[in-house]
């Protein structure tokens, strides 16, 4: 019995009397292998030819005939002239609705306004094209953290970031470890952690810094010791919610004075603009200039320390306006000229440091007034009044 009085419908292929190989897998394509001996069971719905050789009589005409004669004209007429632009703008795969040139272009910006510069140059420019082109994080110019995240860029390439750091940096040698200050009842919550500087990781998670966890807004800089060496940008000015910037250059006198690297240049007076600063500690380092005055600015400062640094120049009057300083650490510096008598209204001040200064004079009377104070200052270049100050 052959192939074809087995099935209910007559198949072209020719097949082999009940080849096993053959009808399954036919069979198989027609979805069901039911056959028994002879082929009498043998029933199928569809079959596809899977022949293991081509059929032995080819077909006598052509399968598909060609159209008799080709069309007098093409079936699309091209437009007589191109469009003077693109139909579509590409969008960027960064930002929605933004191609990436206007990606690009709107960061540059932001930087240029950040900076306050016409034109971007050096570090501020290295940082606008690792910002727009190279940083994995891609971020949107709408996104409010884009002004913190360039300022960390500058900042990281204006204190010897790739170079210099010992840790933290993206050629860093030692293994990123911050050890971040925590302050009781503080009533934020840090959000900080160790990823490399400069990497595609949330800034608030790079080594050192710390953001409040609920805003993902800066919150504090913390390094110490970790050999920064350069200046400190401006552009720091811009991180408005910065409460703690802690950046010293050795861990003490001993160490300092067998030498270390060190910021140097002056206090950017755009500082005035962290009207939430609690906390500013730049000891141990070479900031040289005066202390600018828009310092004494932010009511919100309770602790100063700028000890061993090349500071110089006098104390603005305008001192007087921390009303809730508790701590001012000016020693080993050149200060000089009279301590103004404005600083006796620093009536929360526990500790005032300021030896090894040029001040000249008399200590002024108001000193009286800081009744919880711990004095300390060189007798040897100040005259100290006849007048009694509490000290512990």
């Amino acid at each position: 019995m052959n192939v074809s009085e087995c099935m209910e419908k007559q198949v072209e292929t020719e097949y082999r009397p009940c080849d096993y190989d053959s009808i399954s897998a036919s069979l198989l394509i027609a979805g069901t292998n039911n056959f028994g001996e002879n082929c009498k069971d043998f029933s199928l719905i569809e079959l596809s030819p899977l022949s293991k050789s081509p059929t032995k009589i080819p077909t006598s005409r052509p399968t598909f005939i060609p159209t008799s004669n080709p069309t007098s004209r093409p079936t699309f007429i091209p437009t007589s002239n191109p469009t003077s632009h693109p139909t579509f703008i590409p969008s960027s795969t960064i930002c929605p609705g933004m191609s990436d040139k206007e990606r690009s272009d709107k960061i540059k910006d932001i930087a240029k306004s950040v900076s306050n510069q016409e034109e971007l140059v050096g570090i501020r420019l290295e940082a606008y094209k690792w910002l727009s082109t190279e940083d994995g994080y891609k971020i949107c110019p709408d996104d409010k953290r884009i002004i913190q995240r360039y300022v960390l860029a500058v900042f990281y390439l204006s204190t010897g970031g790739d170079n210099i750091w010992e840790s933290c940096g993206r050629s860093s040698t030692k293994k990123c470890d911050p050890k971040l200050s925590f302050f009781p009842n503080d009533p934020i919550i840090p959000l900080w952690s160790d990823q490399i500087w400069l990497s595609s990781a949330d800034e608030c998670l790079w080594g050192g810094v710390a953001c409040n966890e609920k805003t993902k807004l800066m919150d504090r800089i913390e390094f110490d010791t970790n050999s920064l060496k350069g200046t400190l940008p401006s552009e720091l000015g811009s991180l408005t919610n910065l409460r703690w910037l802690l950046i010293e250059g050795a861990s003490n006198e001993v160490e300092y004075g067998q030498g270390i690297n060190g910021l140097s240049g002056p206090i950017p007076p755009q500082f005035e603009k962290l009207t939430n600063l609690l906390v500013l500690d730049l000891n141990f380092n070479y900031l040289t200039g005066s202390i600018p005055s828009e310092i004494f600015s932010l009511r919100t400062l309770r602790h100063i320390d700028l000890n061993d640094n090349n500071l110089s120049g006098a104390l603005h009057p305008t001192i007087g306006n921390l009303s809730r300083l508790k701590d001012l650490q000016l020693d080993q510096n050149q200060l000089s000229s009279k301590i103004p008598s404005e600083i006796g209204l620093l009536t929360k001040l526990s500790r005032l440091i300021l030896d090894n200064n040029n001040f000249t004079g008399v200590l002024p009377i108001q000193f009286a007034l800081c009744r919880n104070c711990s004095l300390s200052m060189s007798t040897a270049v100040f005259n100290v009044p006849a007048v009694t100050v509490a000290s512990n």
